[in-house]
């Protein structure tokens, strides 16, 4: 359905183009979502997107105010897409989803106290061409690449990233799904719907709040109109947890296991609706062809070797393109040392880790390019009060950003680490050994852009503003610095000492994760193009 297969956007490399760009919005290390507006072009598209909104309910779209994320900037490949959507073609499936919204949306654009005009002055009256608004004027590539922008990441999306540290702000009862979006956006106006239903890009992010009914029917519609495109699936509980009412459609996985090769990330937050997996644990090894990221999370089962989400991980990395994993449970860790492919991976987050498995990691992973540890609470006086049990040289040449956390002594791992490539190092809930990082630093040869410390522990001061001045930060440009919350000193953490006159006038400081993010990107941007 949809425009005829000569007329699909797909059909060409510019949708795939569009495509990357828009998975890469989120998936750069530890970055920002929320991006910045794009002046008249996107708050027209939020004008009417609010429009028909309003005239169809929340159901399927942003809500009434028309608040929407913006990611980064429209993507620089748009060339060429109008000539490649032709308005004139469509068939009658294509209205029947949105006919209805249609025709409600017509019925609020023409005032209903219009008087009628006598025909003699109608035809006395000159002609003269109709006003369009500037939102109209606008090209079809332009339109395309403002679509993509009308919905917000999911919780499961943008990893390895520490959710604390790295929080965006948006409320995840806040989020506005891409897949409904997509479909308020075709009912504005037919020449949107024929542009949406054109451009496969757009529904290539099956974005759902749990494998019930609803996103049974948001999977067929992003399948219908993706035109072949590769598909990504967040799948996140957290964003409307009374989805689950109904409970689980089985109709949903069966869907995504038929579609098991097109999947290029599979990102699922739930409760304990591990029996929904059934379905892929049944496709034979070697299925998911095309898998680059991974997540699961089951926050109220029991993990074992042979649970159904243990099952599940065995078969993702059967993909021979796996490279990006998000470990965050123990019993992921040590069940997957010996099962997953470590020495192709990238990027990879692990949370409460055991210190002994850090190790093992380290020297496995020799590709990695973003790492994201967490280790919690010290687990007993056979991990030396704290002290992560390191002391072979571990070199990752590849490694550019470093994200820690957790109130162990670091040191260790400080002093046999060698990452040549390293532009970035967040810190959090730590003590803040300066001597130990410059040495790091200076042997790895590193060129430190960014630094983050976020929550230190208490009377860390005079550390931090040591690593400030030291000789092996001459490259640093950005520097964020948060304390904890008015009466966490009692636990430990710093609440109240104020970096910011200490910070050197060349060094760019904020509190706050999205400046930080965007100035990063920016400076990466400007002095290595591709690399943030």
């Amino acid at each position: 359905m949809g425009l005829p297969p000569s007329r699909r956007i797909s059909e060409c490399a510019l949708a795939k183009a569009l495509f990357t760009d828009h998975l890469h919005q989120h998936h750069a290390p530890f970055a920002d979502s929320s991006g910045y507006d794009l002046n008249h072009g996107l708050m027209g598209v939020k004008n009417r997107v609010a429009q028909a909104s309003s005239a169809q309910g929340v159901e399927h779209g942003i809500n009434a105010a028309g608040r929407t994320f913006v990611h980064d900037t429209i993507p620089t490949n748009t060339r060429n897409v109008a000539a490649r959507v032709d308005l004139k073609c469509s068939t009658p499936g294509d209205h029947a989803a949105f006919t209805r919204a249609g025709r409600e949306i017509h019925a609020v654009e023409k005032p209903e106290n219009a008087l009628p005009q006598p025909i003699e002055s109608m035809t006395m009256r000159p002609t003269s061409p109709r006003v369009q608004s500037p939102i109209d004027r606008l090209p079809n590539e332009l339109l395309c690449a403002i679509f993509l922008l009308t919905g917000d990441p999911s919780p499961v999306s943008g990893f390895p990233r520490d959710q604390d540290m790295h929080d965006n702000g948006l409320h995840p009862f806040a989020v506005k799904l891409y897949s409904q979006a997509a479909v308020t956006i075709g009912r504005v106006c037919s020449r949107w719907m024929h542009v949406a239903c054109g451009f496969p890009a757009l529904w290539t992010v099956v974005d759902v709040t749990y494998p019930g009914a609803r996103a049974t029917a948001i999977l067929k519609r992003c399948l219908k109109y993706s035109a072949g495109l590769p598909l990504v699936l967040w799948l996140s509980r957290r964003v409307n947890p009374d989805d689950s009412y109904y409970g689980v459609d089985p109709r949903f996985m069966r869907l995504v296991a038929a579609n098991a090769h097109r999947w290029v990330e599979i990102s699922i937050q739930l409760g304990d609706e591990c029996h929904a997996l059934q379905p892929l644990i049944a496709l034979p090894p070697g299925s998911f062809t095309a898998l680059r990221r991974a997540r699961i999370e089951f926050a109220l089962i029991h993990v074992t070797d042979n649970s159904l989400d243990t099952l599940l991980w065995r078969s993702f990395y059967t993909s021979p393109h796996l490279v990006a994993l998000d470990w965050n449970r123990t019993q992921y860790i040590q069940y997957s040392l010996s099962s997953a492919p470590l020495r192709q991976l990238t990027e990879l987050g692990v949370y409460s880790t055991e210190p002994g498995m850090l190790l093992p990691i380290l020297l496995n992973c020799t590709a990695l390019e973003v790492l994201f540890v967490h280790i919690d609470w010290p687990w007993g006086p056979e991990e030396d009060n704290g002290t992560i049990p390191l002391a072979s040289p571990v070199c990752l040449p590849r490694l550019r950003a470093l994200a820690l956390r957790g109130p162990y002594d670091w040191a260790p791992l400080f002093s046999v680490l060698e990452a040549p490539s390293l532009k970035r190092l967040d810190l959090s809930h730590m003590d803040i050994k300066h001597a130990d990082i410059e040495k790091m630093l200076r042997r790895s040869s590193a060129g430190l852009m960014m630094l983050t410390v976020y929550w230190p522990a208490m009377d860390q001061g005079d550390n931090i503003i040591a690593l400030l001045h030291s000789p092996a930060m001459r490259h640093l440009r950005v520097v964020r610095y948060e304390c904890a919350y008015p009466g966490a000193s009692e636990f430990g953490w710093e609440e109240s000492f104020d970096l910011r006159p200490s910070v050197p006038s060349h060094m760019y400081y904020t509190t706050r994760y999205a400046e930080a993010e965007e100035y990063y990107r920016m400076i990466c941007t400007t002095t290595n193009p591709g690399v943030v």
